[in-house]
This record gives structure tokens, sequence and C-alpha cells, in this order.
């Protein structure tokens, strides 16, 4: 059942969002370009049997797990440096 929701979620999406003549299509399609073609040289250091869409969306998300757990690390750190300013926090 789940497989069948994801599939015609993706369904929907390439017939609203994905379109040619959308405005997210129109807008994004230039710099995504041009980002692209700059990143480019990086697929030579990927593996020959991977295909770079999937290495890179792997590659991606763990960019942006990374990012958000040094984020919370990060507002936690600070948390006990503000309380260790004020004193709440007892040695």
């Amino acid at each position: 059942m789940g497989v069948e929701f994801g599939k015609g979620v993706s369904y929907v999406v390439k017939q609203t969002v994905l379109r040619e003549d959308s405005v997210i299509m129109r807008n994004l399609r230039r710099p995504c370009a041009e980002i692209l073609g700059k990143l480019r040289f990086l697929n030579e250091y990927l593996p020959e049997d991977r295909d770079p869409v999937h290495a890179w969306t792997l590659i991606s998300c763990v960019l942006v797990f990374t990012l958000a757990g040094d984020y919370h690390l990060f507002l936690f750190y600070i948390m006990i440096v503000y309380c260790v300013r004020k004193k709440i926090v007892e040695r």
C-alpha cells in the first residue's frame, strides 16, 4: 500500500510540478543547469558502475542529515554556555 501511495505521489508531482510550463521549472531550470555544469567534473571521482544521479542523491541526503545533526549539537552547546554564564548549572 505504501509503494502504491509513493507511485501516486510521484505521478502527481510529475504532472503538476515537473512540467515544462510550471513556474518552478521555468524559474529553476537555468540556475540548476549552471550549478550542475560547474559540478560536472566531480562525476569523474565516482565509481564507474554508479549512476551519478543515485550517487549525488545519496551524498546530498547524507550532507543534509549531517548539517542538521551539527545544527542541533550547536544549539545544545549554545544552551550549555548560556546556562553556565547565568550560573543555572552548578559545578
